[in-house]
Order: structure tokens, then sequence, then C-alpha cells
């Protein structure tokens, strides 16, 4: 008499859903009137993952046998093998054997930051392979190299704001190019960047309008530009005469006067002769600054010019009311 208890095993689509990959087939054993008939084994990468006890024929899955399905973000990179084996009582055995190829490489892009204009944010998008149990990836922001914050991520778009919960104030850089560099990684821990490249210049430009005549109570008046600032004054102006400081404002309109900035206007009357200088220094917040000045000469008044011709005839006009008299 000739026995043969090897099993029947069929094994479906092996390929992931909705992050998870769950084979499963049909098994037919032999009956075992005395026990079980037998049990299917399922084994990722030569690594048993559990087994399960099957009676006559039965449908089968991996997520019966193991206790959970095979979560595919979570693998390396590469090649892997699944093998499901049906063992009948007398230990005859029936297996097929999947490849599965995994690439959890995520992808992540930053917008162009086009021209700025007080605090700003970016952003662009990112895909991880999803992990149907918790977090997808994370990403992570660094801003001239230096990491900022990371935050993990489920949706397929980012920002700096989202991540860092700030906006980008570029008042407060120094003049020149900066860079905002994004990292996204992977459950598995692979890992894509994204770098964007900004330039800053928050020189600010201040202006003297012409004093005029000088006579009177004078108000100078000029122009000042700052980058702006979102939530704060944009800079800062000093107001000096003659390299003495009067006064330092801070500014968010773009123009001023010697009125505003000292609290009075400049009594040109009472000024010595000579020589006097205005000057004006705007201060940006990451210090950068500009420089304007004007001077003037306060010149002596005119003196009166006699005609001693008519003051002698004054004179002796004087002296013949004397003598009449």
């Amino acid at each position: 008499m000739q026995i043969d208890n090897t099993p029947s095993l069929t094994v479906g689509n092996v390929a992931a859903s909705d992050g998870w990959i769950d084979p499963s087939g049909g098994v037919d054993f032999k009956d075992n009137p005395s026990g079980n008939d037998g049990s299917v084994y399922v084994i990722l990468d030569g690594d048993p993952k559990g087994y399960q006890y099957y009676e006559d024929a039965a449908d089968w899955s991996w997520r019966e046998s193991a206790g959970r399905a095979i979560i595919p973000a979570t693998l390396s990179n590469g090649q892997h093998s699944l093998k499901i084996e049906a063992r009948a009582a007398n230990g005859a055995a029936d297996s097929q054997e999947f490849p599965i190829n995994i690439d959890n490489t995520p992808t992540i892009d930053i917008d162009d930051i086009e021209a700025i204009n007080g605090s700003f944010d970016v952003g662009g998008s990112v895909a991880f392979t999803v992990h149907p149990t918790s977090f997808d990836g994370t990403v992570a922001v660094y801003f001239d190299d230096a990491l900022q914050a990371s935050a993990w991520m489920e949706e397929s778009s980012w920002s700096y704001f989202q991540i860092a919960n700030r906006l980008i104030d570029p008042t407060v850089l120094t003049n020149g190019p900066h860079t905002i560099k994004v990292v996204a990684t992977a459950a598995n821990q692979t890992q894509s960047e994204a770098q964007t490249t900004f330039n800053v210049d928050n020189t600010p430009k201040v202006t003297i309008d012409d004093i005029g005549k000088l006579e009177g109570f004078l108000d100078i008046k000029g122009e000042v530009k700052f980058q702006e600032a979102t939530s704060r004054p944009d800079g800062t102006l000093s107001l000096y005469f003659d390299d003495g400081l009067l006064a330092v404002r801070n500014m968010e309109e773009p123009s001023w006067s010697y009125d505003e900035l000292s609290g009075r206007k400049l009594n040109a009357a009472i000024l010595s002769n000579g020589g006097h200088s205005v000057r004006l220094v705007a201060r940006a917040h990451n210090g950068e600054q500009d420089t304007a000045q004007i001077t003037f000469n306060i010149e002596p008044a005119h003196k009166l010019k006699i005609d001693q011709n008519k003051l002698q005839n004054c004179r002796s006009n004087i002296l013949n009311l004397v003598n009449v008299l």
C-alpha cells in the first residue's frame, strides 16, 4: 500500500493593498482522526513568522498564521522572500515561495521662493509608502545646514510653518545667500532630500531732501526704506546734528522729519556762524545700515554800509541849523 499525505497548497495575490501584504489561499490535508490534519507556516526571508493548524480543506492567510499581515513600509529596500509551507501530520510538505521587491524611498520637493517681502513660508510635496498602523514618515527642515525641527507626516504636502511652528523672518538674516533643506525619512529609515537657495538683502536706504532757504524754523525731511518686518518695527533711524546724537526712533513709515524724530524743528536763527551737518543712520534688524548727510553754512549778518560823503553833508547841515538858532 502506498501512502501519500502531501498536502495541497494554493496561494493567491501577494501584492500590497492599503499598506499591507496578506497572502492567502487554500490548503487540503488528509484527515488525521487522532489530531490536527496539518499546519501552515509563513516565513519571511528565512525567518518563520508563525503557523496555524488546519483541518481537512481550509482557507489560510498570513495574518491568521503570523498574527498580523506584513507591513511593507517597515521592510528594508531590496528583494525579500515570502514562503508559505503546508506540513501534514506525518511531516510531508508542500510550499510556495515568492520574491517581492521593496522600495520605500520617499520623494520630496520644495517650492521656489519668490520675491521676499516680510516673513514668509515655504513648502512642497512629499510621498511615503503607506504605513497602516503608524505615521508614514518624518520631514525635517534645516536652515543653513542647522536642524530647525522635524515632524511626523501623513499628508502629501509639508510647510516650514507646519514643521517649525514659525515663519521665516528675513529681517534677522545676514545679507547674502541662505539655504533651506528638507529631509524625508521613511519608516524603514530610507531618506530623500530637497534644497532651495534664496538671497537676502536687508540693507536699508535713507535719503534727505534739500533744505531750501536757511531762515526761520526748518523741518528737514526725507525717506527711509527697510525690509518689511511682520510683527515689529522695520528698523531704527538715528538723527545726528553736528555729530551729536539727538534721537533714535523705531520706524515703520517710509518718511521721516527732523521735527518727528527730535520733537522740535531746527531754528536757523540761533545757529552759530559756519558749517553744520544733519546726519541720518538707518539700521536694520540684522545690523545692516545706511547713512545720509547734508551740510549747510550759516553766513555772518551783512554789515551796514555808510556813505561818508552823505554823512559829512548831514553834519554840515546840522551845524548850519545850530548857528541859525
